[in-house]
């Protein structure tokens, strides 16, 4: 009876340092194979077009635990990089909630991102029309972070809690936005957290094998 206690035990401990060992070399793998020089996984550059004044993202809502030790930008790092397709055209992207924005939008023809796919780049929208010239999106005081001007732009901004919505513009305010667009984050605990799994695995691959060479000895 020892003895098979023994081994389930030892077998069992494999198999959970088995999950650690995958799960930790696949966050390693993605944080260091995946990351580029400043730790942030992105998407290949892709092609934004649409003939309203701007382009949407629905609310995204943000809501950790409140029991967590870190702050919301310790967990990630959102970035979007969008230049314009017609030089000479300053680009805008800015982050807001989504009252202020629909506020903003309202009587304004816009199109809403409503699904996106990679390999190759596809976005689909839903189309709000409308007779309205928005104001100069940067002139607005109601976004959280935005960026704008000539050549490619780079938004990053560290999470929040609470709900929010991103938009692409011209910051002009012209209609027809046309834009490469790349969208990225940066979670940096992905590498350390890979590591102490992979060093817990090894760890338990190690009495694991103690268990069950014992096991086998009795």
């Amino acid at each position: 009876m020892v003895r098979l206690a023994i081994g389930l035990l030892g077998l069992a401990g494999a198999a959970v340092a088995a999950a650690l060992l995958l799960t930790g070399g696949t966050l390693w793998w993605v944080s260091v194979g995946m990351a580029d020089e400043q730790g942030f996984i992105h998407s290949e550059p892709g092609l934004v077009d649409v003939a309203g004044y701007a382009v949407i993202t629905g609310p995204a809502q943000i809501d950790l635990s409140e029991e967590l030790p870190l702050r919301y930008g310790e967990l990630a790092t959102l970035r979007v990089q969008a230049e314009a397709v017609e030089r000479g055209t300053e680009i805008f992207v800015g982050i807001a909630p989504p009252t202020a924005m629909d506020a903003y939008l309202t009587g304004v023809e816009h199109a809403e991102l409503t699904g996106i796919a990679f390999e190759p780049f596809v976005a689909t929208y839903s189309l709000h029309p409308g007779q309205t010239a928005p104001r100069l999106p940067t002139s607005e005081s109601f976004w959280e972070a935005a960026a704008y001007g000539e050549g490619a732009q780079t938004l990053s901004w560290e999470l929040e809690a609470g709900s929010y919505a991103l938009a692409l513009m011209n910051a002009d305010g012209s209609p027809g936005v046309r834009a490469q667009v790349t969208v990225g984050g940066r979670v940096p605990l992905l590498r350390p957290t890979g590591v102490a799994m992979l060093i817990g695995g090894s760890v338990l691959v190690s009495l694991s094998s103690i268990l069950l060479a014992l096991a086998l000895a009795l």
